[in-house]
């Protein structure tokens, strides 16, 4: 038995709650234990987005309109979706890992399209889409606003089913 099997699950907690959204994955990776920690912990649940928050005993929901002065921390997987506006929901998703197919796999398909798009999570939000537009040198910003709503708390699939709805 090493040394860090001998440490009580709550010390690792507390670790593994320094770790950030990626190093987690990675932690729950390394062994059963460790991933049973990481998807049973409720702090480390809301951590990586799968949980609101509301199962922490004494804390409030967090479902609950977000305070302006509050930081809003996006789900890093957003930024790793590819879509292109205009086209199907069923097209977004993430290129394979072999780079010789470009074939995606769908992020309707993946658990993490089912995880909070924010922490804490919230039930509405207006996404600025911005175009960039070149009109003879002069470069312009053509822009329009998509509202995304579920009063469970918004999910990833939510933020890009409604821009595919636009």
């Amino acid at each position: 038995m090493t040394s860090v099997q001998l440490l009580p699950v709550e010390t690792l907690a507390n670790v593994f709650s320094l770790c950030s959204y990626i190093d987690l994955l990675s932690v729950s990776a390394v062994c059963r234990v460790w991933k049973i920690i990481v998807e049973s912990d409720p702090c480390l649940r809301v951590q990586t987005f799968k949980s609101t928050g509301n199962d922490i005993e004494g804390q409030t929901s967090l479902i609950n309109p977000t305070p302006v002065h509050e930081i809003i921390q996006i789900h890093p997987v957003i930024m790793k979706v590819s879509y292109r506006m205009g086209d199907e929901l069923a097209s977004a998703g993430f290129p394979c890992e072999n780079p010789s197919t470009a074939q995606l796999r769908p992020l309707s398909d993946l658990a993490v399209s089912a995880d909070f798009a924010t922490i804490p999570a919230i039930t509405s939000m207006n996404i600025e889409v911005k175009r960039p537009s070149c009109t003879c040198c002069r470069p312009t910003i053509l822009s329009f606003i998509v509202g995304v709503q579920n009063i469970s708390g918004i999910r990833v699939l939510d933020i890009f089913s409604a821009l595919a709805k636009e």
